[in-house]
């Protein structure tokens, strides 16, 4: 008899804990489908921004690039105009302008051997 045991006793049934734990088969299909759909549109609204930036960001270098083409022009002509102001025409120009002359006989002195004390 305890061969067939198993055979003719009831069977109790077995009931589940509901534990609290969240999981994925609780949440509805339309719920669940909502949060993606909601998502996707967030990514997509910030690659807008990023993407935005971007093109934002290209046209004030390409304006910055302008500006330094027009002020590398501008310190080349401020250079042509330095070394023509410090040319020795100019120089000379200015000096006379100023009542300073020439000088034209310089005499130098010349010390044969040099003073130089001995032991």
């Amino acid at each position: 008899m305890p061969r067939f045991f198993h055979l003719t006793r009831k069977k109790q049934k077995v009931t589940k804990k509901k534990s609290k734990n969240f999981r994925i088969s609780q949440i509805s299909f339309k719920t669940f489908s909502f949060l993606v759909y909601g998502g996707l549109v967030i990514l997509f609204l910030a690659y807008l921004v990023q993407i935005n930036s971007i093109a934002t960001k290209g046209y004030i270098i390409s304006d910055l690039e302008s500006q330094l083409s027009t002020l590398a022009k501008e310190n080349n002509g401020l250079q042509e105009q330095v070394l023509s102001l410090q040319g020795t025409d100019n120089v000379e120009d200015k000096l006379e302008g100023m009542g300073l002359v020439n000088s034209e006989a310089v005499e130098y002195i010349k010390i044969s051997k040099p003073a130089v004390a001995l032991r």
